[in-house]
């Protein structure tokens, strides 16, 4: 009999798990972690009671129509992946963690709108600039078809990271990060420095301590501070909706100030409105609670 396939969370059918690797904890901490609290809940109950993971088995003829062209392609079999179907929209894209033989694993991102195949597109680049530095995953392979772009990548050791609140760690990865390529200035005179772009607890991995990167798509030059204001704002709006921006800007305070005094500034809020102001200008889904949480901070600073 065939592996089932189960979904996860209950509301959306995103996280795709071959019932191989539910209880397989070194692949599933590579691939996911309940960052609230009302989702850490449901996530338990799903893990542990087969009865209650049973309400929601997923269908493989629900598949979007591309994901039979990427398994095609890799000869995959579903028992032996683990599939994150993104969030809908325009940027939309499949993500896979495929383990074969011996215990080996691989990463695999494919998109086929041109907003997922330019971020696909940019990933590569930037992770074939960045080959050589352990800290981010391999590149193996990208291919651009009529349709279909597709990524291939190591899959980084660790799991992910489990802390929201910015600290010396993150901070010193930030600006590792930064230093990565030369800095620039804009029109203003403000700092421009290479940038992650999506810097956020689920694209960071905790291996033994030692944080690493990955989903690297939206890299690229940004206001300075752009990487620990996205952690520390986007984090928080998408996690704790309810939080007040005066309780988010209090935990995070001095972390910002001991970011931007290494550069020596003593007044970010320029970069921090700059930041806002690039956030509500990317942001596709202009009446999403996203876009109105930038919107008002970006008042309340402006």
């Amino acid at each position: 009999m065939d592996p089932k396939l189960y979904y996860f969370p209950p509301w959306r059918k995103q996280f795709i798990f071959s019932s191989t690797f539910i209880h397989n904890k070194l692949v599933r901490k590579k691939f996911y972690y309940a960052y609230n609290h009302f989702t850490a809940l449901i996530w338990k109950l799903w893990l542990y009671f087969p009865f209650f993971r049973k309400l929601f088995v997923y269908n493989p003829d629900d598949f979007p129509s591309y994901f039979s062209e990427v398994k095609d392609k890799f000869n995959l079999v579903e028992a032996n992946c683990l599939i994150n179907l993104g969030t809908p929209g325009p940027d939309q894209k499949i993500t896979i963690i495929i383990t074969k033989n011996l215990g080996q694993s691989f990463f695999i991102k494919a998109g086929n709108t041109n907003r997922a195949k330019e971020l696909i597109l940019n990933e590569a680049r930037v992770l074939m600039d960045l080959s050589e530095n352990k800290l981010f995953p391999t590149f193996i392979d990208f291919e651009e078809c009529e349709h279909l772009s597709y990524l291939t990548t190591s899959v980084l050791d660790g799991k992910k990271l489990s802390n929201i609140l910015l600290n010396q760690q993150i901070i010193s990865l930030s600006i590792y990060i930064n230093s990565l390529k030369e800095v620039h200035h804009n029109a203003d005179g403000l700092i421009y420095t290479f940038s992650h772009g999506d810097f956020c607890p689920w694209n960071l991995m905790d291996d033994n301590n030692n944080f690493k990167v990955f989903d690297w798509e939206l890299a690229g030059y940004y206001p300075l501070g752009f990487d620990l204001f996205t952690f520390a704002f986007q984090t928080n709006f998408l996690l704790y909706p309810k939080k007040s921006f005066s309780s988010i800007m209090s935990e995070n305070l001095t972390s910002f100030e001991e970011y931007f005094t290494v550069y020596y500034i003593g007044n970010f809020k320029p970069y921090l409105i700059n930041f806002l102001t690039i956030k509500l200008n990317t942001t596709i889904n202009k009446s999403s609670k996203l876009y109105s949480k930038y919107l008002q901070l970006y008042h309340e600073y402006q």
